[in-house]
């Protein structure tokens, strides 16, 4: 070897040496820092599409039934009859709106029955009667209000939430 290469290669033992840590030294060795590569993320100003919906979410909210909510007022009156006491009238007059509210909700969840005979002689109506009725039963109903309504009377609010394909299978016989 030539001393010039000579001199090169003790050059760059050296400075490997110093900037390795110095591997010549005796004893145990300086602990070494790990670097960790960072990686490149891009900067940007706004973002360009709203994030992803998680796909679970629709699932969830696409398996929930749909819930139907039917609402009925119905009213009662304080009849004048003179045996009752002012309390049982009072409360007569509340039964009776209760009443009311749920054959009301009963029209409105099961439909109601209507009959009519109309009696014309000499081209002229005699006699016209129209008859309206509703048989059903309804469970589940909660009563939201019952509050007066003046003059005696009373105003009872009742409703009946239940999911649709429930009441589709219960009322109309159309289970799936």
């Amino acid at each position: 070897m030539s001393p010039q290469t000579l001199l090169r290669a003790t050059a760059i033992a050296l400075a490997a040496s110093i900037l390795g840590g110095c591997a010549l030294k005796k004893g145990p060795a300086a602990p070494v820092a790990q670097v960790r590569p960072v990686a490149f993320q891009p900067m940007v100003s706004a973002p360009t599409s709203p994030p992803p919906q998680p796909v679970q979410q629709a699932t969830a909210a696409a398996a929930a039934p749909a819930v139907k909510t039917f609402v009925a007022t119905g009213y009662g009156s304080q009849n004048a009859f003179g045996r009752y006491t002012v309390g049982q009238r009072k409360l007569m007059a509340m039964r009776a709106a209760e009443v009311d509210a749920y054959r009301k909700l009963a029209e409105q969840v099961y439909g109601f029955n209507v009959d009519g005979n109309t009696t014309v002689a000499d081209f002229v109506a005699q006699n016209d009667n129209v008859r309206a009725w509703v048989e059903a039963f309804i469970r589940g109903a909660r009563i939201v209000e019952v509050v007066p309504a003046g003059d005696g009377n009373y105003k009872a609010t009742v409703e009946l939430s239940g999911a649709t394909r429930l009441i589709d299978c219960a009322v109309h016989n159309r289970c799936k």
